[in-house]
């Protein structure tokens, strides 16, 4: 029979649970066959059927390849001819057969190296032929594209070549020694190394819950930055003709700045972001409410709103009004580091010095807030920044009674460190 048009090689992945594996060609005798395990050849441990049949048989292995083996299963005929015949003897046709079969074969086997050698395109006179090799050169097409020449620099652009630095990367046998080569650490260091490197910021502009994040080192730290909310200032009354009434300004928040181990703190931590005192017209400012980190009866730290803002009635004499005061020094509960606690500014006090004339002060600042600045015969203003209080607003001669500025609300800032 003739020869099937078959390409002499199977390659599985071994699955772990099956002996079994085809080849689907012919062979001649078992002997024609190479068995390999991950590129290893193997000399026994299993056994050869099909024999003979066109479309092959199977490799049975004594014992399961361990999953994602590499099973490869190659026909490589001997190029040599055994058969010698007789002078006037028996010409067989299975002898011829077996003959013409061996030739055959050894071309298929022929055939699909050649497939997986590199050619030149059909049609192109250059060569792939190198008459001597050069030590430590590397193989490039030139630049007509019909040949390979050896070059001492890799030049993919025309102008780069490979610098002394990357070379020394380029020799590193493995991922530790190119860590070392550029001095940088794996990711698996130890907790002294990465100490410090930032993985996790969360930041709050309301009320809500802080996560800790996962997988943290044994040294990992929480830092927590937290202002508590600015007041109000005092809403100034209607006036009179040739009488003032006015309001101070509300005090700022106060701010703390402090850390400790992430370890300390729960998986879940509550965070309260103090509400700024809203405005009012004709009464004094409404106090700021404190911010809060932390529930937990041990371990929490309390940023404080500022206090409202005073108001002076209408009328003409001359007196002065106190400003709201600022929230006070936060005091830290539990093993906190404090980096920075300041108390929140208290607002300008305001003065009447006539019926007409007066001088009026700003809101009290935080210490990320300017407070509000002071009206003139108006409405209050809000500030800027989170914790600034309002200041307080002015009417007179008259005047239908104004607003003052609402205090601007606190914030929390937690940072994880590893």
């Amino acid at each position: 029979m003739a020869v099937p048009d078959q390409v002499p090689f199977n390659q599985y992945s071994a699955s772990g649970s099956s002996d079994t594996f085809a080849y689907t060609f012919k062979i001649l005798g078992s002997d024609q066959l190479v068995v390999k395990l991950d590129g290893v050849t193997q000399v026994s441990g299993f056994t050869v059927s099909g024999v003979g049949n066109d479309a092959g048989g199977n490799v049975v292995f004594s014992a399961n390849p361990a999953a994602t083996t590499l099973v490869e299963i190659i026909r490589t005929t001997p190029a040599t001819r055994s058969t010698d015949y007789a002078p006037n003897g028996d010409l067989r046709e299975e002898t011829l057969d077996a003959d013409f079969d061996r030739a055959y074969m050894a071309l298929q086997e022929m055939q699909e190296q050649v497939d997986r050698t590199m050619k030149l395109p059909q049609g192109s006179t250059g060569s792939l032929d190198l008459d001597t090799l050069a030590a430590d050169a590397y193989l490039k097409v030139n630049s007509t594209g019909t040949a390979i020449t050896q070059v001492a620099v890799l030049e993919p652009s025309g102008t780069f070549a490979v610098s002394a630095f990357a070379e020394t990367l380029l020799d590193d046998a493995d991922q530790a020694a190119m860590q070392a080569t550029l001095d940088v650490y794996p990711k698996a260091e130890t907790d002294s190394i990465r100490f410090g490197r930032l993985i996790d910021t969360q930041v709050f502009t309301s009320s809500g819950t802080w996560t800790k994040p996962a997988s943290l080192t044994a040294s990992a730290l929480v830092e927590v930055e937290i202002v508590g909310a600015g007041a109000s200032g005092a809403g100034a009354e209607a006036s009179t003709a040739n009488n003032t009434a006015l309001g101070s300004g509300g005090g700022g928040g106060s701010y703390a700045h402090v850390m400790c181990l992430a370890s300390l703190l729960g998986p879940t931590e509550a965070v309260t972001v103090g509400l700024g005192g809203t405005a009012v017209t004709n009464a004094n400012g409404n106090n700021g409410t404190s911010s809060r980190f932390s529930s937990s009866a041990g371990q929490y730290v309390i940023a404080d709103g500022g206090s409202g803002g005073n108001l002076l009635a209408n009328g003409n004499s001359v007196t002065l009004v106190s400003g709201g005061l600022g929230g006070a020094i936060p005091s830290p509960v539990g093993a906190w580091t404090s980096i920075k606690l300041s108390a929140g500014s208290k607002a300008y006090l305001s003065r009447r010095l006539s019926g007409t004339t007066y001088v009026t002060g700003q809101g009290g600042d935080s210490f990320i807030g300017k407070g509000g600045q002071p009206p003139g015969n108006s409405v209050g203003d809000g500030g800027v920044g989170y914790g600034s209080g309002g200041s307080g607003s002015v009417c007179t001669n008259g005047a239908s009674g104004n607003a003052s500025g609402g205090g601007k609300p606190g914030i929390c800032i937690v940072r994880t460190y590893s």
